[in-house]
């Protein structure tokens, strides 16, 4: 018989598995899995696969050694199948990546979650319409789930090369000069490429859509085929430089934050308390924040938030809502999000680590870098965000050795947070 093509079959097995999660287990070993799963799979497949997702999560548990051995396995990203023919699949279909001492990492990753699994060729009569094979997953000697040739060849996105995904990125240089397509292996990130040039246009840089509402950051890891734009604004003659005007009573050149002010304020990102007060030494409310971080964003409407307390028209408003809807934002519980009050060092550090993961950034620190005095005063929610925020120097202790995660960030403190993270975004030099 015919063999099908199933390019994402193993992420339908990281589904199974990865969400295959009883009640009881692990909750954060449960979340781990959940988010490195639904990052595997193309947005495309997901909806053939989260049913089937959900109605394992009852019927398998698994530890929380588990849940990091799998993650481990779709980290390196090489559990794609070729192809899958009459009888299962064969290791050859793996690639040279695919093979760990004559076992693929597809059966490594049933072993270590105890699942096993058949493959069953269909009749002609019935593949016609349902795939060449059905798989079946089966969990201490019971039927746990059973997936189709049919869901498994609908949708493709990217190509499989040797067990490892590759995804197309083309430059639209909409009139300038070409730029080659660059093609990328799944969760890396593009190589650098040479400004295009245009007669009569200065480069304004990429963007990843059509309006240039989004610019592309080249530290973006690529999970999709990619189409990016080519900005051009009219060249002028060059004329010199405005000066920023402080127009600001209360901040002098003098003030440390003067320079993070003035970028900033150029940027339209941040305003004074009135047209000539900043007040610098004030702390910022939790609203603000995420007022300011959505303008650096792009200012992306969104759909309104189930805060309670976020009012309608509100000028905090479409910030809040963009957060929460791009899991930037919690809350202090599902109807709270408090955007009167001030925000403290270890919430934004927490804010800021989920925006770089919604970006793509990597945000993931292996070393330790807490070695403050007061370290254990920071909140167990925030710890791997504080830990992050002070590797990569977005947020920095004081001289005294201290962190204080629980204190009130202050404006002035905040304008220096968030120059950093444009510098680490590669926004700004």
């Amino acid at each position: 018989m015919k063999a099908k093509t199933l390019a994402f079959l193993s992420i339908v097995l990281l589904l199974v598995m990865a969400f295959s999660v009883a009640i009881s287990a692990d909750e954060a070993a449960k979340q781990d899995l959940y988010d490195a799963a639904y990052e595997a799979c193309p947005a495309n497949y997901r909806k053939y696969y989260m049913g089937t997702v959900e109605n394992m999560l009852k019927q398998i548990s698994v530890s929380r050694q588990q849940a990091d051995a799998v993650i481990a396995l779709i980290d390196e990203g090489v559990l794609y199948l070729n192809s899958v023919g009459d009888h299962g699949p064969s290791l050859s279909d793996y690639g040279v990546q695919g093979v760990q001492k004559g076992v693929s990492l597809f059966e490594q990753a049933c072993q270590i979650l105890n699942i096993g699994y058949t493959y069953t060729t269909l009749p002609d009569s019935v593949a016609d319409h349902h795939g060449d094979q059905v798989i079946t997953f089966t969990y201490n000697g019971k039927y746990i789930a059973a997936i189709d040739g049919d869901d498994l060849s609908s949708p493709s996105s990217g190509g499989s090369s040797g067990g490892v995904t590759y995804y197309s990125v083309s430059f639209e240089t909409n009139g300038g000069s070409e730029i080659l397509k660059q093609r990328v292996k799944r969760n890396s990130t593009l190589n650098a490429v040479d400004d295009p040039e245009k007669e009569g246009f200065k480069f304004a840089g990429w963007y990843i859509d059509e309006n240039f509402k989004t610019p592309f950051d080249f530290s973006t890891k690529i999970k999709e085929n990619m189409i990016l734009y080519a900005k051009w604004i009219e060249a002028t003659d060059p004329v010199e430089p405005e000066v920023w005007v402080n127009p600001y009573a209360d901040v002098s050149e003098a003030d440390w934050y003067y320079n993070d002010l003035k970028i900033l304020t150029e940027l339209g990102y941040i305003n004074g308390i009135s047209a000539n007060e900043f007040g610098g030494n004030l702390p910022l409310t939790r609203g603000m924040f995420v007022t300011i971080l959505h303008r650096i964003d792009g200012g992306v409407a969104a759909s309104d938030c189930n805060f309670e307390d976020v009012i309608d028209g509100a000028w905090y408003e479409a910030g809040v809502n963009w957060a929460s809807e791009n899991g930037i934002v919690t809350g202090f519980n599902d109807k709270e999000f408090k955007p009167d009050i001030s925000i403290t060092r270890e919430q934004m550090a927490a804010v800021l680590f989920r925006y770089a993961r919604y970006k793509g950034m990597d945000a993931v620190t292996l070393q330790e870098s807490l070695h403050f005095i007061d370290s254990d005063q920071i909140s167990e929610y925030a710890v791997p965000a504080m830990n992050w925020a002070t590797s990569v120097r977005i947020i920095r202790g004081h001289g005294d050795g201290t962190v204080t995660p629980l204190s009130y960030a202050t404006r002035a403190h905040v304008t220096a947070v968030f120059v950093r993270l444009l510098e680490f975004m590669g926004a700004i030099r």
